[in-house]
């Protein structure tokens, strides 16, 4: 039972592209739900990938309210450090949301995009309301990145090397978690066992990234 759906996602704030399913197993009785997205590259749109960020999160979180026995996985290519704001928003991590200084920079750096005049690439909105898009974040449920990540990057050329694809959860609302299984056959690499790429063996510039995850049931 396989059901599209993109209702939620909103192209006007972003020329990014993301698709979320609803993957049912009919015989386990379990279902979870699952967006896939890229983000803007520019390594100084730090505004523009926070807001591509919360409304990534609030689709799924949209959708998790249809479908509130579904966990939800985020996965793709962010282009986002756990450095950047936009990860912090995804995390929700108290300390750096709840600092008015977190929000005056993401101002300060879409007022500096403004000015480089690729608005209308990059985001396509006059000027975002940091002071709704704040509420928001705060109202909506954290979501985990379970990985090992210290050390790890999934991103390495000449120019820049880091760790920008991630994958996140979020328990449905019924208490359904997708509890990360580590297995170190998928672990991502450090900087050093990973050479420059594209290669002879990898044709993207990014490696894969790969997890498994256990269906829980969080007793009420």
């Amino acid at each position: 039972d396989l059901a599209f759906t993109t209702d939620h996602w909103d192209p006007s704030i972003s020329p990014s592209v993301a698709a979320f399913v609803v993957l049912r197993d009919e015989h386990a009785e379990r279902c979870v739900i699952v967006g896939n997205t890229h983000f803007q590259s520019r390594w100084w749109a730090a505004a523009v990938k926070a807001h591509q960020m919360l409304a990534f999160k609030a689709t799924a979180v949209a959708l998790r309210d249809e479908f509130p026995e579904c966990p939800v996985v985020l996965c793709g290519d962010y282009n986002t450090r756990p450095i950047l704001p936009g990860y912090a928003m995804m995390i929700k991590d108290e300390e750096r949301i709840n600092d008015d200084a977190f929000w005056d920079e993401l101002a300060r750096s879409e007022a500096e995009i403004l000015k480089k005049g690729e608005t209308k690439e990059l985001l396509r909105v006059s000027s975002a309301d940091w002071s709704a898009l704040r509420k928001q974040c705060a109202a909506m449920p954290p979501a985990r990145n379970q990985m090992p990540i210290e050390g790890r990057i999934s991103h390495k050329t000449h120019k820049f090397h880091g760790l920008l694809d991630h994958i996140f959860t979020i328990p449905a609302k019924d208490g359904t978690e997708l509890v990360y299984q580590h297995n170190p056959e998928y672990d991502l690499p450090t900087e050093e066992q990973l050479w420059y790429i594209p290669d002879r063996e990898e044709g993207s510039d990014h490696v894969p990234v790969i997890a498994e995850f256990k269906f829980v049931k969080r007793q009420e």
